[in-house]
């Protein structure tokens, strides 16, 4: 559905002009990932006010007291302002009607409120001149003739952003900018001029446009140097930037954008306001598009651009079947004999004494659990004073946003307890095994394999502090070349399989650490 808003005065009229479906998978053009202190995602999900939100696929169609018209994608939460994502590409539906073009803009809707935010880029949609070349092409001539497109488009965006906040829909202290090949030039044009701007994300991003085939032979025409990306590299040198180009793009040129990730990062150092720069050159046979994986990464980039907007999480939150399995594993015998496998559903889902060929393994995986729920219950185990506990703990902490250095400290505590309630108990903790999104699930937990890296680096680091600790580092065994969890270990991305649950077993077995 699209819908359409005018500015009169101090109130928003909502003026129904059509509906139909602006579901749209475009392959327009692949786009390289540029991220960086530029958050500039064109989809705007914008609401009234106490208005019923839209349903999260639609999009809203909007138009400032100046004329400037924009659509807004997502659902918003409450009614305070919320983060806003630009977001550019092509035109208003082609870039909120797909998500390729919606990037990290779709997670960061659907999972912390972020408002995304497009309009038309110059030459596209209302925009477009009728004389026949493409989009690009009209820049080019638009240069020739000394027409400042960029000008007017960053305008056009401040336009924009101005409305949003001046009727609550955005928080003006978190405004940030993504953009898709041309879209990611203009996000990084937008974050040089606006300084409200705090982050901007680039995928495969023109870095520079004599590097396009429809400029081709310009040098210093018309208007051509002052569109230059290095001349904004003082306004850029305050914001964080992230970018991502796959390493033979041949459309923008690969080494392009490096070459101006590296004058940045000069630029950066030499005036040191705070600024940074994330550069991912990843695996791309495809040439022209983004790489797997890089709308995720932004992802996590963004939200550690405004940790104080992430979801609040719930350290007190059980899974429905947690008391009743604690109560469970308190009325069976204990002996000091034990092997105490403690977990969540990858554990509990495993059959431990026939993998293991051993009466004294016991499962005390609770699906669901994380390292709060570990913590409440780890002196059932702790009283038994099991000859050894081996620990797989943290994805759902992942999936339940919460932040890592909480994870470690908890799992700092389960060691201290173990260490209290039963001295003589042997203690191994088990790195987290990687995720695939196999399945095209939008949860955290299919998505998080940054944060599961960083999550084992700590805990090896724990075994390295703790010589009572010993380390099973199973990651390395589960992971593919991407760090993906392998496909034949696993039925939905998560949780293993038959032949994944053996090949634990066996690596326990080839540690000798069950006699």
């Amino acid at each position: 559905m699209t819908c359409f808003s005018r500015e009169t005065g101090s109130a928003d009229i909502l003026y129904p002009i059509f509906c139909r479906a602006t579901i749209i998978d475009m392959g327009l053009f692949a786009g390289t990932v540029l991220r960086g202190t530029f958050f500039f995602l064109f989809t705007m999900a914008a609401f009234h006010a106490g208005a019923a939100s839209p349903c999260a696929d639609s999009v809203l169609r909007f138009q400032t007291a100046d004329g400037v018209r924009f659509g807004m994608w997502g659902k918003r939460t409450g009614t305070a302002p919320a983060p806003v994502l630009f977001i550019l590409a092509s035109t208003i539906d082609e870039t909120l009607g797909s998500g390729y073009f919606r990037q990290c803009g779709t997670r960061l809707s659907k999972e912390n409120g972020w408002l995304c935010v497009s309009l038309d880029l110059p030459f596209h949609g209302e925009l477009h001149t009728e004389n026949g070349q493409n989009n690009l092409a009209e820049w080019a001539a638009a240069a020739r003739r000394k027409e400042d497109f960029v000008a007017s488009n960053n305008a056009r965006m401040r336009s924009v952003l101005d409305y949003l906040v001046r009727h609550g829909y955005a928080n003006d202290t978190l405004v940030f900018a993504c953009g898709t090949s041309r879209g990611g030039y203009l996000a990084l044009q937008f974050a040089a001029y606006d300084q409200r701007v705090k982050a901007v994300a680039a995928f495969a991003p023109v870095t520079k446009l004599t590097a396009l085939r429809e400029f081709e032979g310009m040098t210093e025409e018309g208007l051509l140097p002052s569109f230059r990306l290095n001349k904004q590299l003082d306004k850029l040198a305050g914001r964080h930037c992230w970018l991502v180009i796959g390493d033979r793009d041949a459309r923008v040129n690969t080494d392009d954008a490096v070459q101006f990730a590296r004058n940045l990062s000069a630029r950066i150092a030499e005036r040191k306001e705070g600024g940074s720069v994330e550069l991912n050159v990843m695996p791309e046979p495809r040439g022209h598009t983004t790489p797997p994986g890089a709308a995720d990464k932004a992802v996590e980039w963004f939200r550690r651009q405004a940790p104080d907007h992430l979801p609040r999480w719930d350290s007190t939150a059980r899974p429905d079947i947690y008391y009743s399995r604690v109560e469970l594993f308190r009325s069976l015998p204990h002996s000091g004999k034990d092997i105490v496998l403690l977990g969540n559903s990858i554990t509990f889902w495993g059959d431990w004494n026939m993998l293991l060929a051993s009466p004294r393994i016991k499962n005390r995986g609770i699906p669901g659990d994380n390292t709060f729920g570990v913590l409440e219950r780890i002196n059932e185990v702790t009283e038994g004073k099991p000859a050894k506990v081996f620990l797989l703990i943290g994805i759902n902490d992942l999936a339940k946003n919460i932040p890592d250095s909480v994870i470690v400290r908890n799992y700092k505590q389960i060691i201290a307890q173990i260490e209290k309630g039963s001295p003589g108990t042997k203690i191994y903790f088990q790195t987290l095994l990687p995720t695939q999104n196999i399945l095209n699930k939008r949860s955290p937990i299919y998505n998080n394999n940054d944060r599961i890296r960083k999550i084992n680096a700590s805990i090896r680091e724990l075994g390295a502090l703790n010589k009572r600790v010993v380390i099973v580092d199973l990651y390395p065994h589960f992971a593919d070349a991407g760090g993906r969890l392998k496909r034949e270990y696993t039925w939905d991305g998560v949780h293993l399989n038959l032949a994944g649950y053996k090949r634990w077993a066996a690596i326990l077995e080839a540690e000798k650490i069950l006699k």
